[in-house]
This record gives structure tokens, C-alpha cells and sequence, in this order.
């Protein structure tokens, strides 16, 4: 008697099938050549996105803190607003999705650069972030912050469909704060959900990002980076 498969198992299935060990470039993606990169593989079906975002009133400043009335600083260098918007992520994607790691305060900014990109935002996804089991308060402006979003935008052209699963995940993820710009394990599951046997790349990729079945971009990625 054949064994029936549910739709989990037949989307590992999938899944496994289409992965391919991880491939990186490391690289400024200010800079990087997004139409021969098309050239060379074809369009992706699914962009993550997690910019080294610049808070407001530091836009002018090429630095490192994030804040003007606090010393808190990261460990890799920020960009303006202006300067994630000019990326032509448009390039890279004819339909599908792109999943935008936001600051709270940069919502209004990161919905032009969507729909610069050709985007619609048609979801968010919350990531309420937890230490030891318990509620993380980080750094805010105004006030502590417990948790990050990510924009979830669409497009297609007319006449054209995108295949995917709906419904995979609730829009509310909780998880543990783990290294300094890790996002949860958990967007990923979901991604592979919603579109098995996609192609998928992440801009803005480091070491602790990267997974089979994905392109990377980012300038720290390698082996020199591999203590970041």
C-alpha cells in the first residue's frame, strides 16, 4: 500500500531536494553588481533583508552609535536611509516576497523603500524577544524596547501568479536574543514553508546566517569573520 505524505513531509521533501550547500560573496552591497549577479543565476523568488540601519538623527554620520544621547555603539558600520533605498534590490526579483528587518522608528521609511522596490507590504512579522525565558528589554529612544519587525512585501506582475503556501506560521514569533544582529531560526522555517524549493538570497548576511538552500551578501562574511 503506497504511504500517503502530509504537506509538511512533502515540503521537506522539497525542500531537501533544492538545497544546496551555502554560497556566499563577501562584498559592500553599496557596490555589488545586482544585474550580473540576474545574469548569472536568474531572479530570486524570496529576499531577507536585515540593513545596518542608521537611527534617525544620526543620518548625516558615518558611525557607528546608534543613538545621539546615549554611548551605545555596534560593532559593524551603519547606513543612511538614503543609501539602503538607492540599493536596486528591484533588479533581483521579478514576484515574490522580500522579508525587511525594520527599527520601529523607520516603519514610514522602510514602506517607500519597499514600494521603491516594487513592493507591497501585505504582513509584519513581530519578534518578541526573550532571555532566559524571560522578556528582553534593549535600547530605545523614547522607550526599552522587547521586540523587532519585519515587513513582509509582495509583488507580481499582472497576469502572473506566485505559487505559495498561506496560512504556515502565526505573525508572532518569540525567541531568545542570541548574537548581536542574530534574528531568530524561526523566519527562516517559515520562508521554507511558504515557498519550497524557492531561490532565496539574504542581503546583509553574516557567518550565523548562513544556511544551504540560500545566497548570502554581506561584508562580514568568511572565515576572517568567524569570532564576529
Amino acid at each position: 500500500m503506497e504511504k500517503r505524505l502530509d504537506k509538511d513531509q512533502k515540503i521537506k521533501i522539497i525542500n531537501d531536494n533544492y538545497k544546496h550547500p551555502h554560497t556566499y560573496v563577501n562584498c559592500d552591497v553599496r557596490y555589488f553588481n545586482f544585474d550580473f549577479l540576474v545574469d548569472k543565476l536568474g531572479y530570486f523568488d524570496v529576499i531577507l533583508m536585515d540593513p545596518p540601519w542608521r537611527i534617525k538623527g544620526g543620518q548625516q554620520n558615518d558611525s557607528g552609535f546608534m543613538f545621539s544621547n546615549s554611548k551605545f555603539n555596534l560593532d559593524y558600520d551603519t547606513m543612511s536611509n538614503q543609501e539602503i533605498m538607492n540599493l536596486r534590490i528591484e533588479k533581483i526579483s521579478r514576484k515574490g516576497f522580500l522579508f525587511l528587518w525594520i527599527l520601529s522608528n523607520q516603519i514610514n521609511t522602510a514602506y517607500e523603500m519597499l514600494n521603491k522596490w516594487g513592493y507591497e507590504v501585505v504582513d509584519q512579522i513581530i519578534w518578541v524577544k526573550l532571555k532566559n525565558n524571560n522578556v528582553y528589554l534593549s535600547h530605545g529612544y523614547y522607550l526599552m524596547h522587547s521586540f523587532e519587525m519585519c515587513l513582509v512585501g509582495y509583488k507580481c506582475p499582472p497576469g502572473e501568479y506566485v505559487e505559495y503556501n498561506s496560512k504556515v506560521s502565526n505573525n508572532v514569533l518569540f525567541g531568545e536574543v542570541r548574537k548581536k544582529s542574530q534574528k531568530p531560526d524561526e523566519l527562516y522555517e517559515i520562508i521554507d514553508l511558504m515557498m519550497p524549493g524557492a531561490k532565496k538570497i539574504e542581503i546583509f548576511a553574516r557567518n550565523h546566517n548562513l544556511r544551504p538552500g540560500w545566497f548570502s551578501l554581506g561584508n562580514q562574511l568568511g572565515e576572517q569573520y568567524e569570532k564576529w
